[in-house]
């Protein structure tokens, strides 16, 4: 219901509800103005003060603290405004709070100017800040048109979208909404426009009701001491640290609000979310005053956050519950000496435990249990789990706790990243039993053991309660392990701690304790912790086989002990990958060692531990730096690692048959039919068939530089395969075939090559299943990826799931086809070396170059050339059967089937009579041929004797003779 008798959207309406124009009453006007100055009489009666100037409000002290006084027309705008008393009477001073209610002025346009020049009064000074309400005298005759208030600047009047007002825009009694932007006067109205005349009463009456309905205070003390009226629903209240504190009123009894006032009557809780720890406390002293009830209470009522380069001390551990939510402005990631969070936070948010130290003291626990207490009910989300929790960007002072950052079974959409940790006196980090949760980038530092222990078993638990699954994070580890000392195959160990297994010396003071379930990666920094790197093992846990845990070991710094990584009978397979080892920035560089110790399920250290599946092995793969691998068992495999290693034991040994290269003439060793260059669709080197798709281009041997197969780990190949392509097209590519369609079918292969290209480009891999002629449709399956390959040979490789063949028609000459292309359509140059097919669960494995002899005999089964250029004794000696007709009965390597003859021209070979003269053939075929033997039948003009003998010359530079059994 409104206060006024008629809105002034009424009163000043140029038009009535039929539409037809009208003049304003001059009575409404007069009842209208009575009602908004009977507004301001309330005011001045409620205590209220009105001053024409802020100096004259400035000269008046005698008001007691909290008083509320208008300044109104003073001249200078800026001044005109809502003040409040600080100090007591007599004293003291008046600071101004906000703007005037009257976020409007009525200003008269009585004709004084002209109707292109108006001169316009107000009762109040205009400003930018306000909204001007304008009646029209005169319709304009010109633009554009310009106003001036109380003989002010002239300022040009613009229409709602930035125009000029053209020529009758301002019609002789329209009203219209504007306001000062600074030498325009912008209009918000049109001539037919009230809506936002409504408005601006509307805010009007809103700005009245907020000064009835808020209140500020300078202090949280003075907020809980004071009297709030009940009319007041908005306290605005003044933070210890100069914030402004935004409150709302809450009906009722509320569990832990964040503030109190009338006595402990009311209850107040913050306005705005997220909010912050200090809405419920003081932080007196930053990193001294208790703030632990405050996160506490400020979690349970929603999403919290914590102010930027601010301390907050918590006198015991800070738990979480199911949905908490706590996030700060960042962690503080300077960890090198020198740099204190205290004094330098560079935007922080710091937790600062100042509680009591010992066993199993915790910082910060997100967990339904307490530390080392294990879940009740493992195999299923249930009451154990901690859910939705979102525990985001601040730095943790454990200060001589036991546990920095405490997470079990955390899971269930939570999301957990950005947390480091400091000044442990167990472990930085330690993330238990977690699952199907968002883990991102933790660090840890200066703890006196481990920095971090993931996934290990810390407590006993056994069973699956503290691997992780699923779980992906990075850690950055660095100066711990400052409290105990590492001592390689010490027999002592750690100080025991009820509750908790002990941990031999070889571990106490390591970067991170890494024991992951399926499915889980992790990066890794780790640099000048006392103890080991880190300590890496996977684990399967029920017989699930979920593929191997990978470890990226991005960065490794430290002492002599790398990392110790352990290989079991239960594990699913470790990868160690993409990293580099630093021997650290002592005085004498000295190799790191990675350890590997095979042990069998009861945890004993034996040199057959391990599966006989690869992959259930440790595998090193893409590693750099000063390393050496120190191992009690053969079963692990070492891949692309470069600079420098060595073995200062057992080496890696691989002995499975299925995972040999059964890729014929990879290392393009045999070039028959030349070295090249070949334009043509066909055959080039053996057994790779090029494919132009109607392009322009060439296929020949090239020539490997020693030394430029990057970390190849066997003598160099000799030549690469070249590919260039002048005028490209969409599927050009190089193809290898291999007959019979059977072949690894339903299975994975892995297909390795070392590879270079003009220009990065990206280069994909298939596999094409040919049925032959007669059989079923053939089937092309893309590589799970394709390979990034670049200007230098690098080794790529790629896993390809050809489907099974179940059902399908086999046809003759059915075969399976490897194909490498360029992803695109236009010219590149591809160069493919030490090419690789095996069966594998996972990874390529080292390339073992066959001998050359192996390798030709295996081209030869599918092509042989029997004779090339001028040969005067091939070999082939026969009998005329007549005087025109030669006969030579020869044998050969057995050929995958009955092959067909290949001759360049019948007229470069000749047959030699009884007579020594050579007699051109005119035709030479093969006949009475099986896959090892046959007979050359050929046919000359005369000159021959019937049973005599003969011998086949050829007598040209470019004389072929071939056998043919390709697919």
């Amino acid at each position: 219901m409104s206060i006024f008798t008629k809105l002034a959207q009424l009163i000043f309406a140029p038009v009535d509800e039929n539409g037809t124009p009208r003049s304003v009453n001059n009575q409404d006007v007069q009842v209208w103005g009575t009602e908004v100055e009977r507004l301001v009489d309330l005011f001045v009666a409620g205590g209220g003060l009105i001053y024409s100037t802020r100096a004259a409000l400035f000269a008046d002290l005698a008001h007691p603290a909290n008083s509320m006084a208008w300044v109104l027309g003073d001249s200078t705008a800026a001044y005109n405004g809502i003040y409040g008393k600080v100090g007591a009477s007599g004293s003291g001073s008046w600071t101004r709070r906000g703007d005037l209610p009257f976020s409007f002025i009525v200003a008269t346009d009585a004709g004084a100017g002209t109707p292109n020049a108006i001169q316009a009064t107000t009762t109040i000074p205009v400003s930018a800040s306000s909204l001007i309400w304008m009646n029209i005298a005169d319709t304009n005759t010109a633009s554009p048109v310009t106003v001036s208030f109380n003989g002010g600047s002239t300022l040009t009047v613009k229409a709602n979208g930035g125009n000029d007002v053209v020529a009758g825009g301002l019609v002789s009694g329209m009203i219209v909404l504007g306001i000062v932007s600074g030498t325009t006067f912008r209009l918000l109205s049109d001539q037919a426009s009230t809506a936002i005349l409504a408005a601006a009463e509307a805010a009007l009456a809103a700005a009245e009701a907020l000064v009835q309905a808020a209140a500020y205070y300078p202090s949280r003390s003075a907020a809980i001491a004071a009297t709030v009226p009940e009319i007041v629903e908005t306290l605005w209240v003044k933070a210890q640290n100069g914030m402004l504190l935004n409150y709302r009123s809450v009906p009722g009894v509320t569990l832990n609000p964040a503030l109190t006032t009338n006595g402990g009557t009311r209850a107040w809780l913050p306005a705005v979310t997220p909010h912050a720890p200090d809405y419920w406390a003081d932080n007196v002293t930053p990193g001294t005053t208790d703030m632990l009830a405050a996160i506490s209470n400020a979690m349970l009522h929603g999403p919290t956050e914590m102010w930027p380069a601010t301390i907050y001390a918590i006198s015991a551990e800070l738990p979480f519950a199911d949905g908490y939510h706590l996030e700060g402005a960042g962690g503080y990631w300077k960890r090198r000496t020198g740099y204190d969070y205290a004094t330098d936070p560079e935007g922080a948010s710091v937790i600062k435990y100042i509680g009591a130290t010992g066993d199993n003291t915790c910082a910060v626990r997100i967990s339904q249990t307490a530390v080392g207490v294990a879940g009740s009910d493992f195999a299923g989300p249930e009451t154990d789990d901690l859910v939705n929790v979102v525990a985001k960007n601040f730095h943790i002072d454990a200060n001589g706790a036991d546990f920095g950052c405490y997470i079990y079974r955390a899971g269930n959409q939570s999301n957990i990243d950005g947390i480091t940790v400091e000044g442990a006196a167990y472990s930085g980090h330690t993330h238990l039993g977690c699952f199907a949760a968002f883990f991102g980038v933790f660090a840890a530092y200066e703890c006196q053991n481990m920095g971090a222990i993931i996934g290990y078993d810390i407590f006993g638990w056994g069973g699956g309660e503290s691997p992780n699954f699923a779980y992906n994070a990075t850690f950055h580890v660095a100066n711990n392990g400052q409290g105990g000392a590492f001592v390689e195959n010490s027999t002592t160990s750690q100080p025991a701690v009820s509750g908790r297994q002990t941990l031999p010396y070889d571990l106490y003071g390591c970067g991170a304790l890494i024991r992951m379930g399926r499915g889980s990666r992790i990066n890794i920094s780790s640099e000048s912790n006392l103890g080991r790197a880190f300590y890496g093992e996977s684990i399967v846990v029920g017989g699930a086989d979920g593929g191997p845990t990978v470890i990226i070991a991005e960065y490794i710094e430290g002492n002599s002990a790398g990392p110790l990584l352990v290989q079991s009978d239960s594990d699913g397979g470790l990868v160690v990958k993409d990293g580099f080892f630093h021997p650290g920035n002592g005085g004498s560089l000295a190799k790191q060692t990675i350890k590997i110790e095979g042990r069998n399920n009861s945890n004993v250290a034996t040199t057959d531990a391990g599966s006989n599946l690869p992959d259930q092995w440790i595998l090193l793969q893409n590693l750099k730096g000063l390393f050496e691998v120190n191992s009690n068992t053969d079963k692990y495999r070492v891949e692309n690692c470069q600079y420098d290693i060595t073995f200062s034991s057992r080496r890696p040994t691989e002995p499975f048959v299925e995972r040999q290269n059964e890729m014929i003439n990879g290392d393009f060793s045999v070039w028959q039919r030349g070295s090249g260059p070949f334009s043509a669709d066909g055959y080039t080197a053996d057994r790779w068939y090029a494919g132009f798709q109607g392009g322009t281009g060439t296929v020949s041997q090239e020539a490997i530089t020693v030394g430029s197969l990057e970390g190849f780990d066997a003598p160099s190949p000799e030549y690469c395969l070249n590919m260039t392509m002048t005028v490209g097209a969409a599927n050009a590519g190089m193809t290898w075939r291999a007959a019979d369609v059977r072949k690894y079918a339903g299975r994975r292969i892995i297909v390795s090559f070392w590879g270079a290209v003009d220009a990065l480009k990206s280069i994909r891999v298939d596999a094409t299943q040919n049925f032959g002629s007669g059989g079923s449709t053939a089937v092309t399956t893309v590589g799970v990826s394709d390979a990034s390959v670049s200007t230098t040979f690098r080794r790529h490789s790629v896993a390809i799931d050809l489907p099974s063949i179940s059902g399908k028609t086999i046809g003759t000459d059915s075969y399976l086809g490897i194909r490498f292309r360029y992803q695109g359509s236009g010219t590149f140059t591809l160069k493919l070396a030490a090419v690789k097919i095996e069966m594998a669960a996972w990874g390529p494995s080292l390339y073992r170059q066959k001998p050359k002899s192996e390798e030709f005999a295996a081209c030869s089964a599918y092509f042989n050339r029997l004779v090339s250029g001028i040969d005067i004794h091939t070999g082939f000696a026969g009998q005329a059967i007549s005087s025109t007709a030669p006969v030579y009965s020869i044998r050969f390597p057995r050929m995958r089937k009955t092959p067909t003859l290949s001759v360049s021209s019948a007229a470069h070979f000749s047959a030699l009579g009884s007579t020594g003269a050579d007699i051109a053939l005119s035709a030479l075929s093969l006949s009475q041929a099986n896959d090892q033997s046959g007979r050359l039948v050929g046919t000359v003009a005369a000159g021959l004797t019937a049973g005599n003998a003969t011998l086949l010359r050829s007598t040209n530079a470019s004389a072929t003779l071939d056998l043919v059994a390709e697919v």
